[in-house]
Order: structure tokens, then C-alpha cells, then sequence
């Protein structure tokens, strides 16, 4: 039978750019997006914004996250703050996110009564599902009939458990569900990603070191991106073949802005 893509074990990794796409590494140096100290930072950012954003902001591009009405977390509380701290962007939803590419799912799933049959329905439609560990022992053997298409994630050891992942594991979990996004990142724990639409982006670095990040957008998935900017414009980073590399400084939130070969300027 086969086995589900865990992160104790080895998890699968999947080639997501082909030779096609001739990406080259990034030849100007990463930026420091960011000034002052981490405490400045901290002051600037609402303590109380959440990482993973609710529908109603403005045109959120992420994954589902699947968290019924009323639906408690049964272990996994707290664990979709932990999981955007892994520079996944998620988009919270009351609805079970059928027809969605790619979705994450914790334990909180279980206050809905009939999501056996939806996963298996989504799963054999070709959905990707990031599941948490308590979630995934409810689940019978849905996790291993779907194994190429279930990725699940240890969350015995809370949010604290999943910042002490190594980074190629965070990349590995990471990758497979931002496959559909046209997204390929490589960044440490406690780094947050929010996603608006094709034109900016907002990154937190919850670290107390300047974090790196490469992100690398699919076409045509995504435009023909040109650089990557702050929002008031003071630094730029060129991307080269929708492939950049940035760092942003320690205990920083900074919003982006996508340059497209279609809106230079």
C-alpha cells in the first residue's frame, strides 16, 4: 500500500520547473527589504493582523484553508498561524473548498460531518491536500488510497514543533501545495507570505535575523514579472526569468509590488 508524503519520514519531491522554463540564477545581490530595529518593526505592524488572511481582504490569492462554522480545533488550535509562518499563503474558508486545486486541512475539518466524502471526491478530482497529523488519523485509509496527492504534516508539537523543521523540509511540504499557484519558494520558518492578486505581495519575518527567500513564479500561471519593488518604491530587486532572490530584514513586515513587462513603471 502505498504511504502518504510525511515530513517525518522522506518526503517526495517534486520537479516543478522543467528544462523549458530556463530559469538562471539571479545575478544582482538580494536587497535588505527593511530599516530600523526589530522593535520598530514590531510597532509598525498591527499586533493583531492575522497570517492567514481572511476572504473578504482585498483579491487574497492563496490556498484553502477548510475551517467550518463553529468548528474547533481538537488539538490543532492555533496550527494555521504556525502553517503561514511556513511562507504558505493561506485563505481561510467556511466552505469546503471543492472545487480548489490545492488545499490545507486540519483537524478543525472534522466539525464537518460529511467531509470523508468530500475529501475522497476532491482527492479523486485531482486536488492536492496539506493535512495535519490529527486530522489524518481520522481519516481511515483516505491518506494512503491518495498518497501522491496527501501531504501530512506532523502537528503533535504545535506551532512550535513546526518552526523547528529543517529548511529543506519546509521547502518539500512547501512546494507541493504552492504547485498549482505557479509558486516555488524556498524560505525559513517563521517567514509569512500573503499573496494579493498578480501585482503585490506582503512578507513578515518573524525572525530575529534577516531571513532569505527565492521565489520563482510559473508562466504562464503568472505574467512576466520584472522586478519586485517596495511599496514606496525606495528598493528594487530585478527578477530575472520570474525568478528572484530577496532578504528581508529581522522582525519586519514589508508590502511588495510586482513589476509586470506589461505595467513597467
Amino acid at each position: 500500500m502505498k504511504q502518504p508524503m510525511t515530513i517525518s519520514g522522506r518526503p517526495r519531491r517534486f520537479t516543478i520547473w522543467s528544462t523549458a522554463t530556463c530559469l538562471l540564477t539571479l545575478a544582482a545581490l538580494p536587497a535588505i527589504f527593511g530599516r530600523g530595529s526589530a522593535a520598530e518593526a514590531r510597532r509598525e505592524a498591527p499586533a493583531t493582523a492575522s497570517l492567514a488572511i481572511e476572504q473578504e481582504n482585498p483579491a487574497p490569492r492563496g490556498i484553502a484553508a477548510y475551517v467550518p462554522t463553529g468548528a474547533r480545533g481538537q488539538g490543532d488550535d492555533g496550527i494555521l498561524e504556525g502553517v503561514a509562518q511556513m511562507a504558505i499563503p493561506l485563505v481561510r474558508t467556511a466552505t469546503f473548498p471543492a472545487g480548489a486545486p490545492a488545499a490545507f486541512f486540519s483537524a478543525h475539518a472534522l466539525g464537518d460531518r460529511h467531509l470523508l466524502a468530500r475529501l475522497g471526491r476532491f482527492l479523486n478530482g485531482g486536488g492536492r491536500a496539506l493535512v495535519t497529523s490529527r486530522l489524518a488519523a481520522r481519516l481511515g485509509d483516505l491518506p494512503h488510497r491518495y498518497a501522491d496527492r496527501v501531504f501530512v504534516i506532523a502537528t503533535n508539537g504545535g506551532t512550535a514543533g513546526l518552526m523547528k523543521l529543517p529548511q529543506g523540509t519546509l521547502d518539500s511540504v512547501r512546494n507541493f501545495i504552492l504547485f498549482p499557484m505557479g509558486l516555488n519558494i524556498q524560505a525559513p520558518p517563521r517567514v509569512a507570505l500573503v499573496v494579493y492578486g498578480e501585482r503585490e505581495l506582503r512578507v513578515t519575518n518573524r525572525n530575529p535575523y534577516a531571513a532569505g527567500m527565492r521565489l520563482a513564479f510559473r508562466r504562464p500561471i503568472w505574467p512576466e514579472i520584472t522586478a519586485i519593488r517596495t511599496a514606496d518604491d525606495e528598493t528594487s530587486v530585478p527578477v530575472d526569468y520570474n525568478l528572484a532572490q530577496l532578504q528581508i530584514a529581522p522582525g519586519t513586515t514589508r508590502s511588495l509590488r510586482i513589476v509586470t513587462a506589461e505595467h513597467r513603471g
